[in-house]
């Protein structure tokens, strides 16, 4: 059980997001008056997070620390990954980002030691520090072709020789 008042100083708290099918199982854990917040929003099949169309970020932590997360299928209504919003997932090892998202911010993907594949869109932006560190398995980082300079400049330099054209 979640305290009573364990909330009660979020004034602008509106939605709490669980993965579908948990609704129920938030509504035993939480104080009655939140249960009108409880917002079902993605899904986890075999391992895979499904975000549904609609959703426009991956809020800071989302993920943090989820290590049975083999991979994430990402909307394109995606435009912005917060900080650390997949911090520690270690069973990931490919990412494709879609195009029209523009930021990845600092250490999204840190500690994911088993990634060995990204794809970059060319509407990024911002990749923030340490986005990538710690994914010491990271064999290539994909881009679109002619754009290996460009993200040269957002990417740190030791991440420089990863970059492939596809």
């Amino acid at each position: 059980m979640i305290e009573k008042g364990v909330f009660s100083s979020c004034m602008a708290l509106e939605k709490i997001y669980v993965s579908k099918g948990k609704k129920d199982y938030f509504k035993r854990l939480l104080p009655t008056e939140l249960h009108d917040k409880i917002v079902e929003n993605y899904e986890i099949i075999d391992g895979i997070v499904v975000i549904p169309h609609g959703v426009t970020k991956i809020s800071e932590k989302a993920f943090y620390g989820c290590t049975e997360i083999k991979g994430i299928n990402i909307p394109k209504s995606i435009k912005t990954i917060c900080e650390r919003s997949f911090y520690g997932c270690i069973s990931l090892t490919k990412i494709e980002i879609p195009e029209g998202i523009t930021t990845i911010e600092k250490r999204v993907f840190y500690g994911c030691y088993n990634l060995k594949s990204i794809v970059l869109p060319d509407s990024i932006t911002e990749i923030g520090e340490k986005a990538f560190y710690g994914c010491y398995a990271l064999e290539e980082i994909c881009v679109s072709k002619g754009k290996t300079d460009y993200f040269k400049k957002l990417l740190p330099t030791e991440l420089h020789d990863k970059i492939v054209e596809r």
